[in-house]
């Protein structure tokens, strides 16, 4: 095989090379048509990240230097992001459309809250001690991740894949797997959207206080995307140009977003969707979200609004009305001892095997330490605050898997989906839950356009 590496960089960068949320909240790339075959998973986004204190592009002071005068700026001391999204925590959406029709072949909406679950629970506290503290500037440390990235005085490069289904799809049949042809007269070209999160939903103040870190914000530098496009030799290549029309089959991520406020906290939608292999979500408080103040990716549970964690007692999942697949309700271990604060194990387990099935769960960054009910959703002095969690953070969410063998999964077309749990929520203190379905989708396309079957 040929394969030769393209460099692009975004449709719509500025002259200074600088990118804000401010400024330019979208990145877009276009990966044009061409007599070659995308390799889909060599897709990676790469740059240089910055953290400035205040617009004057004055640097975080490490803790070893002296503190401001009094009428200073602040030097923002407390100011962090997540450490186990690291620079996944920019991007708050991701969309591929086709570069002809514009057609929308996948939207993941909420990305960074995707990524909070996905990440720890596929990759292990070796992975984020290692590569991925390189890459995508992920540690299991907190005080590591904020010391040499957060008040880092020079810029932090990256280069990071963006898992999606279009990116980890099998491809089209009769060519490589996982290449997706760029032909002019068949596919033909791929454009990319990030859309970037906002700098209040990228910081938070590990002491609570939004006053000193409200000037902060990223930068980025040198923004771009690499990959590899094999090109086939020229009678390969005439054979496989024939092919004006084919399906691309791909796994895809579909996201959906609720309010809890009861005991009775109930999770509905209707999905529209024909093979769901699976579903999971994960928990915030609602006050969070775009929050100084708060870490707005922290994934450890329901809250109450005094900071004491909620306690899911019992948890269903129906179909149409009807417990699918399980035919019972799944009792938590608190449900019979009210002082139990380790997690329970079904729960956590049935979790995890939503986002990868039991046989291809190799490592993980989840394990007792930031599962377990042993701290609080407040955000401050105390030792056992969320943000104080070891091992890359709080860890936890429910789930339930529809097809372990990954083939048509469960038709959810015309039937609701539905996630009955009993909890002990009872101060009305608003939560979100972010809700992803994990559903089989084929991209079929022609010479007249393209069009995505879910």
């Amino acid at each position: 095989m040929s394969y030769k590496y393209l460099e692009i960089r975004p449709n719509n960068v500025p002259a200074d090379n600088k990118i804000e949320f401010q400024g330019i909240p979208v990145l877009s790339f276009s990966i044009g048509s061409q007599n070659a075959l995308l390799k889909l998973d060599s897709v990676k986004v790469c740059g240089k990240l910055n953290v400035w204190r205040n617009r004057g592009g004055t640097p975080l002071l490490h803790p070893t230097e002296t503190a401001p005068a009094p009428g200073e700026p602040p030097n923002a001391q407390e100011c962090m992001a997540s450490e186990k999204l690291g620079v996944y925590g920019l991007f708050s959406q991701l969309v591929w459309r086709n570069s002809k029709s514009k057609q929308v072949c996948e939207h993941i909406r909420h990305y960074s809250r995707f990524m909070a679950s996905y990440l720890p629970v596929l990759s292990s506290s070796q992975d984020a001690l290692t590569h991925l503290s390189e890459t995508a500037l992920i540690m299991p440390s907190a005080q590591a991740f904020q010391n040499s990235v957060i008040r880092n005085t020079s810029y932090s490069s990256f280069a990071v894949p963006i898992p999606s289904g279009m990116t980890m799809g099998s491809g089209v049949e009769g060519v490589p797997e996982g290449h997706l042809p760029l032909f002019e007269a068949g596919f033909g070209g791929l454009d990319c959207e990030l859309h970037l999160a906002p700098d209040q939903q990228f910081f938070f103040a590990t002491d609570g206080d939004a006053t000193s870190i409200s000037d902060c914000f990223y930068q980025l530098e040198d923004v771009k995307i690499v990959c590899e496009v094999y090109v086939p030799a020229p009678d390969e290549l005439s054979r496989l140009m024939s092919r004006t029309s084919d399906i691309f089959s791909f796994n895809s991520i579909s996201s959906y977003t609720t309010t809890l406020q009861s005991t009775n906290s109930i999770v509905n939608f209707q999905l529209g969707l024909s093979r769901v292999l699976s579903a999971f979500v994960n928990f915030v408080p609602s006050s969070f979200i775009n929050n100084y103040a708060q870490d707005g990716y922290v994934t450890s549970g329901l809250g109450k609004e005094d900071g004491s964690l909620v306690k899911i007692e019992d948890i269903a999942f129906l179909k149409n009305g009807e417990r699918f697949p399980q035919e019972f309700t799944t009792d938590a271990n608190v449900k019979l001892d009210a002082k139990a604060n380790n997690v329970d194990p079904q729960i956590i387990k049935e979790f995890a095997s939503a986002i990868i099935p039991e046989t291809n769960h190799l490592r993980t960054q989840m394990s007792p330490v930031n599962t377990s009910r042993y701290f609080r959703m407040g955000n401050g002095a105390s030792a056992d605050d969320y943000d104080k969690t070891p091992e890359g953070g709080a860890v936890y969410g429910v789930g339930v898997l529809y097809d372990m063998l990954d083939s048509d999964g469960v038709n959810f077309k015309n039937d609701a989906f539905t996630i009955q749990m009993n909890t002990t929520l009872d101060d009305a203190n608003p939560n979100t839950a972010f809700l992803f379905v994990k559903a089989k989708n084929s991209l079929a396309y022609s010479p007249s356009g393209i069009e995505v079957v879910s």
